[in-house]
């Protein structure tokens, strides 16, 4: 099924809404309004790769994937978070996944989507990892079989078709990664090499991308999906 993200998306809403999030695989980032519910939504995966903030103020709501738009509404104080300040110099982060620089501006935490309607603000999350029962193989090779098998499905999952490139680190991981996508055989990919110091390689060296794209299951349909889009679901 060739459609637009945004679009595989709105169609997956309109026919499970929110049920449809345990479907989604990958990095990924939303929101749509829902015209049925009159309310709008806002997602993001487990890892959290794509930010989103939002700040509610007289009147006004306000989000978006970076911190510095908030200084332009008035509405919004520009009043610091002392705890956050706090943590940032002591630790280097918060603690608080919710908290940002600023007092009134909140950060959606990875695997938790945000509902807002009738000026009513609601967070809750909606993925959580299964806790499973330790796998007790018979030989040590199995365990290393095994962690292919899952990698193969997880890199397959997540490949588009078409060119994707990949920034190599010099370190195993995406090397790994690179080897294993250029085996599917559905994509064509170059991949660079970068230092120590962030310089590219001269040479690119051949590869693949390992660029997320949520992958959405589903009884009636089976469609790949990446978004970062606001839509109406009607």
């Amino acid at each position: 099924m060739e459609a637009p993200d945004e679009e595989l998306l709105l169609f997956s809403w309109n026919a499970w809404g929110e049920a449809c999030l345990k479907d989604l695989l990958g990095d990924f980032s939303f929101g749509l309004w829902d015209a049925h519910e009159q309310a709008l939504f806002y997602l993001r995966d487990f890892a959290g790769a794509r930010p989103f903030f939002y700040a509610q103020g007289p009147g006004v709501f306000c989000f978006s994937n970076t911190l510095e738009v908030f200084r332009n509404v008035s509405e919004i104080s520009a009043e610091l978070d002392d705890c956050f300040i706090r943590d940032f110099l002591l630790e280097g982060s918060s603690s608080d996944p919710a908290r940002t620089v600023w007092r009134e501006v909140r950060r959606l935490p990875a695997g938790h989507r945000l509902k807002f309607s009738r000026g009513k603000l609601e967070v809750r999350r909606f993925l959580q990892l299964p806790v499973e029962e330790p796998l007790h193989l018979t030989r040590p090779e199995e365990y290393l079989e095994r962690y292919r098998e899952l990698l193969d499905v997880a890199v397959a999952d997540r490949l588009p078709a078409g060119k994707v490139s990949l920034y190599l680190s010099g370190a195993l991981d995406s090397a790994k990664v690179c080897i294993m996508a250029s085996q599917v055989g559905r994509t064509s990919c170059e991949g660079r090499g970068c230092g120590a110091h962030g310089a590219r390689s001269a040479a690119p060296r051949r590869a693949l991308a390992g660029r997320c794209h949520p992958r959405i299951h589903g009884p009636r349909r089976a469609c790949r999906s990446h978004g970062h889009g606001i839509g109406e679901a009607n």
